[in-house]
C-alpha cells in the first residue's frame, strides 16, 4: 500500500487508512484468516539469494507460520467428496479489518475513505520455475520470478 504523488496522507503511515489480510474458504465459506506481517520477517536474508530477499523488502506477506493452507480446485473427481478450497487477499478500511489485523492505530472509516482514490496497492507474486539442469546447477534450488502489479484504489474496485 502506498499513497500517490497528490495524496495528503503522509509516507509510512497508509496502513492506517487501509490494511489487507489473506483469507482461505472452504466451499465458498470462510475457513481461515492470515494476518499480515512483513515479509523480510519470515526469511533470513543470509539463506536467501539477494534478487529474492530484495524482492521482499517493504513487502506485507501471509503470517502462515504453523498453518495449513490447502487449495484445491472444485471438481467432482477431487478427494474429500468434491470440497474446494480457495485463497485470496482482502482489502479494507484499516478500521474495518482491526480486529482480525490486530492494527492499533488506525484512521476513521470516514477519514480512509476520504483518501480512497490517492491510494495504491503493490503487488508482487512469486512463482517458482522447475528445471532439472538449472536446479542441479544451483545448489538446489529453484528459479524465482517475480511479477509485480499496481492498482490505484477507487470505488469501482473497492466495493463491499
Amino acid at each position: 500500500m502506498r499513497a500517490g504523488q497528490s495524496s495528503s496522507v503522509v509516507p509510512g503511515t497508509e496502513d492506517q487508512y487501509f490494511a489487507g489480510l489473506w483469507l482461505q474458504r472452504k466451499n465458498g465459506q470462510p475457513y481461515a484468516y492470515y494476518k499480515p506481517v512483513k515479509c523480510a520477517e519470515l526469511y533470513d536474508p543470509e539463506e536467501q539469494s539477494i534478487m529474492f530477499y530484495q524482492n521482499l523488502i517493504d513487502m506485507w506477506c501471509p503470517d502462515m507460520r504453523g498453518e495449513k493452507v490447502i487449495i484445491q480446485n472444485e471438481a467432482a473427481a477431487n478427494p474429500n467428496n468434491g470440497t474446494w478450497y480457495d485463497f485470496f487477499f482482502v482489502l479494507d478500511t484499516c478500521k474495518n479489518l482491526q480486529q482480525m489485523t490486530g492494527f492499533k492505530d488506525c484512521k476513521s472509516e470516514d477519514e480512509s475513505q476520504a483518501v480512497l482514490e490517492t491510494m495504491y496497492v503493490d503487488t508482487k507474486i512469486q512463482t517458482e520455475y522447475w528445471n532439472v539442469k538449472n536446479f542441479l546447477r544451483s545448489a538446489w534450488s529453484m528459479n524465482s520470478a517475480f511479477t509485480s502489479a499496481s492498482v490505484q484504489l477507487n470505488s469501482a474496485v473497492f466495493q463491499r
